[in-house]
């Protein structure tokens, strides 16, 4: 994603989670992936609500010629519930995700969210 429209791409998530009456707390990321802190309407399951916002956003950048390298979000994703008292953490997190990937690659990312939440991260060659 070009970081020139990150900011274009943020504001349509937004808007589809305004749509699913969810809350958006925190949006940001990088050029290869996103990270986004939600307070999920608790009538919208977690599957139904990335599903939505994968396919919705997909297809728009498909359509805009901004994106013209854009193929697709990939098909697995990370969810997480937190704590109240891990909202401001979290948050930060989420705002300082540039810096933090200046320093650190997505598979150490995960590595450190998959062990914050006690379970082992392992790369799976899909092919």
């Amino acid at each position: 994603m070009p970081e020139a429209y990150h900011e274009d791409i943020y504001r349509f998530i937004w808007a589809e989670i305004t749509n699913t009456k969810s809350k958006l707390l925190r949006i940001g990321g990088t050029r290869n992936h996103i990270h986004i802190l939600v307070d999920l309407k608790a009538s919208v399951s977690l599957a139904d609500f990335v599903a939505v916002i994968k396919a919705k956003s997909s297809g728009w950048m498909k359509r805009d010629s901004r994106f013209p390298d854009f193929e697709g979000w990939a098909h697995e994703y990370f969810a997480a519930s937190i704590s109240a008292s891990s909202k401001s953490g979290v948050i930060e997190y989420i705002k300082n995700q540039k810096i933090h990937h200046a320093v650190r690659g997505l598979d150490d990312e995960f590595r450190d969210l998959y062990a914050s939440c006690g379970l082992a991260y392992a790369v799976q060659d899909m092919m």
